[in-house]
């Protein structure tokens, strides 16, 4: 992070106690070697360490890894296309591994519960303690993430055949240029619409099961949150609650987070400051989660870390009419930037191309008016919020192209878009 001091180590060099449960970082607790013990003062167990014989037994991506367990058989398209296309996940890619999702029966879940159980439980016993110091505890739940598996009784409290399906038009990719194609193309062999749609019923049980996952994590959540009430600290108690991405469901023909629309940009982000905010309300302004940052120091009265790039939200939370001009810069991959307002989104891929949605009167985005001469002065004034400078990826010293470039460079010389995508 180029010298920048990352804020559960902020946090701890100025008086509290932190802790670590669960997906804190991309990889857990810590993302960066040698500086666990600079950022937390505990963090909890490896829980996927301790799956009983008989759940490792069943495979299907039971071992050794914290998203998991995948649904009895492997999921929808691995049942649909043989089990040849899902391996151990540690010695080939799976590329179906992450479409898939299932309810578990209790025989298929280990003992002490699925990981965000055990998270969960590790937050609560960390809550009951007594602390010497003020605490930062940082939660990483990891549902709704995939494979979308959770117990059984979380699937029984929705009817798959009442679900709400995603509104998804006909013709949603015409004029969505080819890089923003590229991402939407997924990851399985024929690209992830087309083999979802071979298989009957697995979009609506995909949905099914998302819901179910985002049940499940909700009641997890409410433990954490009932053991503070319980503690007698919840008025002292500062608590921000918030996803790391969004997840697309069939818009934009596409089934993953890793994109530039607002399915995968867009999260839930909730503050909690006793006394200083607007109880019960929300904002519709754009904001980032670089922002929650600068506005936990605000809120702790600690110095500020003039390295920060967020914006303190406390303003907003104080009075959720408060607006801020300045949008939201968004990046995947390398040069490809989504720019956010609060009534606009912009998009600008590494080859100039553009796409442009109104928010008031298209808010699924199926409406690209970047080549509309009407809203050139919207675009150019979301473009200038783009950077002319971009660093090259982590590690390189030299652009070599990545997944994007590869299936552009082929589309293009072989006219060979999938029709799924046109």
């Amino acid at each position: 992070m180029q010298g920048n001091m990352m804020m559960p180590e902020y946090f701890k060099e100025n008086g509290y106690e932190t802790l670590a449960c669960g997906k804190v970082f991309h990889n857990g607790d810590c993302d960066f070697p040698g500086k666990k013990d600079q950022f937390w003062t505990e963090t909890s167990p490896k829980f996927w360490n301790q799956m009983e014989a008989h759940i490792e037994d069943a495979g299907y991506g039971y071992r050794g890894h914290m998203f998991y367990p995948f649904p009895a058989g492997g999921g929808q398209l691995v049942e649909a296309y043989g089990e040849d296309t899902i391996v151990n996940y540690y010695q080939k890619v799976n590329r179906f591994y992450s479409l898939c999702g299932g309810p578990l029966e209790d025989s298929q879940i280990p003992s002490k519960g699925m990981f965000d159980e055990q998270i969960a439980a590790w937050a609560v016993n960390k809550i009951k303690e007594k602390h010497g110091k003020p605490f930062f505890l940082a939660v990483g739940f990891l549902r709704p993430h995939v494979p979308y598996t959770a117990p059984k009784r979380y699937f029984d409290m929705y009817d798959p055949d009442s679900l709400i399906m995603p509104d998804i038009p006909t013709d949603e990719m015409k004029d969505i240029p080819m890089y923003g194609k590229t991402l939407a193309f997924g990851s399985s062999p024929r690209g992830d619409w087309y083999d979802i749609q071979q298989v009957k019923g697995a979009h609506r049980e995909l949905v099914h099961a998302y819901l179910a996952c985002i049940t499940f994590v909700d009641e997890q959540i409410g433990k954490v949150i009932k053991a503070l009430e319980e503690s007698g600290q919840m008025d002292n108690t500062i608590i921000v609650l918030y996803g790391d991405h969004g997840q697309h469901l069939g818009e934009k023909h596409h089934f993953r987070k890793q994109a530039l629309w607002e399915e995968s940009t867009r999260v839930p982000l909730f503050f909690r400051i006793p006394g200083a905010m607007d109880e019960g309300k929300s904002s519709h302004t754009p904001v980032s989660l670089l922002d929650i940052y600068p506005t936990l120091l605000k809120a702790c009265q600690l110095p500020a870390n003039e390295k920060n790039q967020g914006t303190d939200l406390s303003p907003i939370i104080r009075d959720v009419s408060i607006r801020r001009e300045k949008p939201v810069l968004i990046s995947w991959y390398y040069k490809n930037f989504a720019v956010r307002s609060e009534h606009w989104r912009y998009i600008r891929y590494r080859d100039g191309s553009e796409e442009l949605y109104d928010h008031r009167n298209d808010p699924g985005e199926h409406i690209n008016l970047a080549s509309d001469a009407r809203y050139d002065d919207i675009r150019e004034w979301h473009r200038n919020y783009i950077p002319t400078e971009v660093a090259l990826p982590s590690g390189s010293t030299v652009w070599e192209g990545d997944k994007m470039e590869q299936l552009y460079k082929l589309w293009s010389e072989t006219d060979s878009v999938p029709t799924w995508l046109r």
